[in-house]
């Protein structure tokens, strides 16, 4: 710092900040605390949340960083002066020295100028973190909250990376973590993924994994076991980024369904004198059965656009070591799951801290070759005439793989080129065969194809010969059930509303307007409701 700065009535320098009290015959010089120096007027993007950066110099005489929010200081002057002494700032133990010291913060000013973000992620072109910023731009955080999990040690790559090699659900979790800052560079929606089997099967090894790109595992780690409210602050917490949240049996199913699509979509509620909280994440949860049983069991049903938000995959790989492929000389998965859990205990971090400098000094050409992979693996995978949901799942199948891909590409993880991909497309595959199982829309789906299949003899072309036993009629390019038909053979033992809502979700039950399921049709001369249901069904996946 300089030898000596005067402001107003203030002098600061290498020994602290005195206040020069003039009032009375003799000039009296007030210790306030020890140096500290206003070194950057801050504010958002919008040109609010003003604040000061200050430079301190702590007992150890390492010099840290203290960014002040206005309003906090307005608010809670303690609090202030709590978090200031916590980083090692000296308050003087004369009676009038914490007075003045608010009086310091409050009226001290810098000519230099510096953006702000209260929450981590992209501003402009910079990715700014808790602790630092990546990027052209300097941008200082401002967030309050602190229990972010964010941090750097050790050698991830060779200790936790090269391990996930020949494991897919590791490496497709550690890839996921790689993808999250990747959402906003090309314009696609937040989501997550769901890693679903026995308590034994290993899945918390694959969310440890993920963690551990960010930070230590065992912090990083966020708890279901809390209000919504306050998951939306955890959520903007986590802007631009991976978050990982625990055991979903945590969570009551009466209400799961409504915070997941709250997280997927990125904003919470409007409340009185609060601004709208608002984020963008990649999340990875797991849990012994999927959102669908587990609103079950609480008497819910996922509406339509919850399960397309958090994708299914079966967390056992199939290999008969539960989660693991390949053990890697480990005597057991027992002992490579207690091996990996240390592990990302001591080495984390660094990934996140090595791939985002890359990402924003050459985001133009991550952003086309990301874009570019994303297209080949959709292109690849997508089934012909599929549902509506199925293409937009893939597409964050599909980051994932070319976030993977473009970290081993920089060297960051210890995989071989392609093994990302490989990963993604082996989930991708899972997550298809759970909707064939599981899913309540592609139950339906199946429902209807096969009894089109089964039934096809019995369905008559309009105006041809008359079938026996008809069930319905046939069109260009749809299936026209009868209604009593589709409620008794269809549909039996089940709910014929749902089936038909489910095939329209899915695109394949031609109607008449919204909230009419039944379509108008004239067959034979006179007009008849019938369930329509496109051909495209018989191909769909």
């Amino acid at each position: 710092m300089e030898d000596e700065i005067r402001f107003d009535d203030f002098l600061i320098n290498e020994e602290g900040v005195f206040y020069l009290d003039q009032r009375g015959e003799r000039e009296e010089i007030i210790p306030v605390c020890s140096p500290l120096t206003a070194t950057a007027t801050t504010r958002n993007t919008d040109g609010n949340d003003w604040g000061k950066l200050f430079s301190l110099i702590d007992p150890a005489g390492d010099e840290k960083q203290y960014h002040m929010r206005n309003a906090t200081l307005a608010a809670s002057q303690s609090a202030v002066i709590s978090d200031l002494v916590d980083k090692g700032l000296i308050v003087s133990g004369h009676p009038k020295a914490r007075g003045l010291l608010i009086r310091y913060l409050g009226s001290i000013r810098s000519q230099r100028s510096l953006l702000s973000s209260a929450k981590p992620g992209w501003v402009n072109d910079s990715y700014v973190l808790p602790d630092g910023y990546f990027g052209s731009q300097e941008i200082i955080y401002s967030g309050g909250y602190r229990d972010h999990g964010f941090g750097v040690s050790g050698d991830w790559k060779n200790n936790v990376g090269k391990f996930c090699s020949g494991n897919t659900r590791l490496l497709f979790a550690a890839s996921t973590a790689f993808a999250a800052p990747l959402l906003s560079v090309v314009e696609m929606e937040g989501g997550g993924f769901h890693f679903r089997g026995k308590s034994s099967v290993g899945k918390s090894t694959a969310l440890e994994v993920a963690a551990s790109v960010y930070g230590s595992a065992g912090k990083y780690l966020v708890n279901w076991d809390t209000t919504k409210n306050a998951l939306e602050e955890v959520s903007e917490a986590h802007n631009d980024g991976l978050m990982v949240i625990d055991e979903l049996g945590l969570v009551d199913g009466r209400i799961v369904g409504p915070t997941l699509y709250m997280i997927a979509n990125g904003h919470g509620k409007s409340r009185m004198q609060q601004k709208k909280r608002r984020w963008r994440v990649m999340f990875l949860t797991s849990g012994e059965v999927s959102l669908a049983e587990h609103m079950a069991e609480a008497g819910k049903e996922t509406k339509n656009g919850q399960e397309v938000r958090l994708l299914d995959i079966a967390a056992d790989a199939g290999a008969g070591m539960g989660l693991f492929e390949n053990l890697h000389s480990f005597g057991g998965p027992a002992e490579f799951a207690n091996y990996l859990k240390a592990a990302t205990r001591n080495h984390y971090g660094t990934p996140l801290r090595k791939f985002l400098p890359i990402l924003t000094a050459s985001q133009a050409s991550v952003e086309a070759e990301c874009r570019s992979q994303i297209e080949a693996f959709t292109k690849r995978l997508l089934p012909a005439n599929t549902t509506g949901e199925v293409p937009r799942a893939l597409r964050r199948f599909g980051i994932v793989a070319a976030a993977g891909e473009i970290a081993t590409a920089n060297k960051l993880t210890g995989w071989k080129v392609g093994e990302a991909i490989t990963a993604a497309e082996h989930c991708f595959k899972a997550w298809m065969e759970y909707r064939r199982t599981f899913d309540p829309t592609a139950k339906a789906v199946d429902r209807v194809r096969t009894f089109i299949v089964e039934q096809e003899g019995r369905f008559e072309l309009i105006g041809g010969e008359a079938v026996n036993g008809k069930v319905g009629y046939k069109k260009k390019s749809a299936y026209l059930i009868l209604p009593d038909v589709f409620r008794d053979e269809v549909c039996a033992g089940t709910k014929p509303e749902e089936v038909a809502e489910h095939l329209e979700r899915a695109g394949f039950l031609n109607t008449s307007g919204t909230n009419r399921l039944k379509k108008q049709e004239r067959i034979g001369g006179a007009l008849a409701y019938v369930y329509s249901v496109s051909d495209r069904i018989l191909e769909a996946a």
